[in-house]
């Protein structure tokens, strides 16, 4: 007989408690040494690196992102943020399953909430690069 090990409950952001009736938010966290937690959403999110670098947990898979990178998360992604290098600065967007669904060009999305970015982009997602 096999011991039972009960996974840890992993917490799920909901949109209704974040976006106020919105479509999307948008943050700018700056971040010092600490720990996000494993969680997940019922929305998309993704982040661009404004200062700073952090290592990125997607899925199991670890990743080091610094000024400049961007990184989507697809909605019931299990993900957690670990600031382990000082100050870290990150622009944060998270966007409705709705409308991100309901839009024909995603790059332009992208590209409108990025219009006053000037700096390189490296995308990320586990989907796209294995």
């Amino acid at each position: 007989m096999q011991p039972v090990i009960n996974a840890p409950e992993i917490a799920t952001a909901r949109e209704q408690q974040l976006f106020n009736g919105k479509n999307f938010h948008v943050f700018i966290y700056n971040k010092t040494e600490s720990i996000s937690g494993l969680h997940q959403h019922d929305y998309y999110e993704f982040t661009l690196v404004l200062t700073g670098r952090y290592f990125q947990e997607i899925n199991g898979k670890r990743v080091l992102l610094e000024r400049g990178d961007f990184v989507f998360i697809p909605l019931g992604s299990h993900h957690q943020s670990f600031y382990e290098f000082g100050a870290t600065r990150i622009l944060n967007v998270g966007i409705s399953n709705a409308f991100l669904s309901s839009i024909t060009c995603r790059c332009c999305l992208i590209a409108l909430l990025l219009r006053r970015y000037t700096g390189p982009i490296t995308l990320f997602s586990p989907m796209w690069k294995q």
